[in-house]
């Protein structure tokens, strides 16, 4: 009696010993790519999610991948609004117990970028995807940027191209950031960036803020030009008089 015990509880502690069964990267992912930007690249930028997002796509193709991605950013500014209602909302919970994952506060998913396209509207995670769409289906590779802001927990996520050896961050809006001008960006908005990482075959490189583009002659002069149509599509006309370095008189 006394050894069937002794067995009884020796089988007990290594049946409670055994590590629980858990979930490889794949698994977890294809279960919480709606909720984890990471898991979501791989998802959102398929051959075929990109593929829906083609005829707005097409109509979007630069010169050059700057081009396209100044493009992309003007046909955003004019065509979606930022979801404030879907941001307002808690963030998702994600809790992993062995095999099953489960999402609490699940209202803040990350959209397709074909649902962003027909939903008009999104938060940062649905601009940042639909703008990596829109640069993959023209063959521009894009980058997903991940941002912590100092004293805040919540966090950021935009997109970015490489130019040059320097990376232009596409948030939202326009005009592209470099990593310098991106940062006293967030400054003047009243953030202090922590760190900006971005993310590259699954891995992540940190984004050096301190570094700035030099831009050629012919950089300005392609800049200037797009401000021009820019400002010309918003109703704003040029001023024939601005045809020199200096302000004529009388011209304030």
């Amino acid at each position: 009696m006394r050894w069937s015990v002794i067995l009884l509880a020796s089988l007990l502690v290594l049946c409670t010993s055994l590590p629980a069964e858990e979930l490889s990267r794949e698994e977890y992912c294809s279960k919480v790519w709606r909720y984890d930007h990471e898991c979501a690249l791989d998802y959102l930028l398929s051959d075929t999610e990109v593929q829906k997002v083609a005829s707005v796509a097409e109509k979007l193709k630069g010169e050059d991948c700057k081009d396209t991605a100044w493009k992309i950013l003007e046909w955003e500014y004019e065509h979606l609004s930022y979801d404030f209602e879907k941001a307002n909302l808690p963030p998702p919970q994600i809790v992993v117990k062995g095999e099953d994952v489960e999402v609490y506060d699940s209202g803040r998913y990350i959209q397709t970028p074909y649902e962003t396209i027909l939903r008009g509207k999104g938060i940062c995670t649905d601009y940042a995807f639909l703008t990596l769409a829109l640069l993959k289906y023209n063959g521009c590779e894009g980058y997903l940027v991940n941002v912590t802001f100092e004293n805040d927990e919540m966090g950021h996520v935009a997109a970015a191209i490489l130019v040059n050896g320097t990376y232009f961050i596409l948030d939202q809006h326009l005009p592209p950031f470099d990593p310098e001008d991106y940062f006293i960006k967030w400054l003047n908005d009243g953030k202090r960036i922590k760190k900006a990482e971005i993310i590259i075959g699954g891995n992540t490189t940190l984004l050096d803020l301190t570094t700035g583009y030099s831009a050629s002659e012919k950089d300005a002069e392609s800049l200037e030009s797009k401000l021009y149509s820019y400002f010309e599509s918003m109703g704003m006309k040029r001023d024939s008089r601005l045809n020199g370095k200096v302000l004529p008189p009388g011209l304030i």
